[in-house]
């Protein structure tokens, strides 16, 4: 597997991002979406949000960036249903000069390598229940296959309908953000109500926290979930126990992963070092930001 560099909800810090990009070695880097909306932004910072996108990630054949809840309602305006907090028709007009149909066509709602999924929230168990349901899958298609497949039939329909102003439920968002439908979808679960889906390891950003956090699915119906540095302190789980491993890495950009040989690190963004090897760790409050 290459390395992947793996940045997690921007929201107008693309001079951080940018510097990531340029300064920490990969292959490929996964963007997980919500470049827009902060909390008290102006017009201008979404404009040169949208340059910094259309000049300097979208022609850069090694960055694949994904779409956030706070991404599509500037993608898809005619929308009303996919709004959410932070935006503002003067942003949108801003970002509409800027960006244009083609350039919105080369964002992906998620991307695959190896056993992970990479999303804004994440692909959750409890919506997959309802959806597969409507699914046959093929004779020799493996659980991974599968549930790819399906939801890049839905990725692919859900685009279609939003932009032409239609509701899709795997853009909304669910009863615990605020929202009409049950559960959430790929750009609105809250990792609090995220259910892993056995045999998909998922990275995920959209849900706020100080420390990114990891959660192991383990056979038999169990799982765990703490931040990363305090999983350090517990024994491993066997791998034969292991079902899924998960991640949600929205920290405000303080933290970033790095996927090589198929295992997952996460770094501190001022200090570059592996978290696993920070003594002391401390994250001070006006590290974190309201909006999500």
């Amino acid at each position: 597997m290459s390395k992947y560099l793996v940045i997690a909800d921007i929201h107008q810090k693309h001079v951080r991002a940018q510097n990531l990009i340029e300064s920490v070695p990969h292959d490929k880097c996964v963007l997980l979406g919500d470049y827009f909306d902060n909390f008290g932004d102006l017009t201008e910072e979404a404009r040169n949000t949208a340059i910094w996108l259309r000049d300097s990630v979208l022609p850069n054949p090694k960055i694949i960036p994904l779409t956030g809840n706070h991404d599509l309602p500037y993608f898809y305006p005619a929308c009303p249903y996919i709004r959410c907090s932070g935006f503002t028709g003067f942003k949108c007009l801003a970002v509409n000069e800027v960006l244009l149909p083609e350039h919105v066509a080369k964002f992906k709602v998620f991307h695959t390598e190896g056993n992970f999924l990479f999303s804004h929230a994440g692909f959750s168990n409890l919506l997959w229940k309802d959806v597969s349901l409507k699914h046959a899958k093929g004779e020799n298609e493996s659980k991974f296959d599968f549930v790819v497949r399906v939801l890049a039939e839905c990725a692919n329909e859900g685009v279609r309908e939003i932009a032409v102003g239609h509701d899709y439920w795997l853009f909304g968002a669910g009863w615990d953000r605020g929202g009409i439908q049950r559960h959430g979808g790929i750009n609105w679960v809250d990792w609090t109500n995220f259910a892993p889906i056995s045999g998909i390891n998922q990275l995920v950003g959209h849900t706020p926290h100080k420390i990114p956090e990891i959660l192991i699915q383990r056979s038999g119906g169990g799982y765990t979930k703490r931040d990363v540095i305090k999983q350090e302190n517990y024994p491993p789980v066997p791998p034969n126990e292991i079902l899924s491993i998960n991640y949600a890495l929205d920290t405000h950009l303080n933290h970033y992963a790095v996927i090589e040989d198929g295992k997952v690190n996460i770094f501190d963004y001022q200090n570059r070092i592996n978290v696993k090897d920070l003594k002391n760790y401390f994250i001070p409050e006006n590290r974190m930001s309201p909006l999500c």
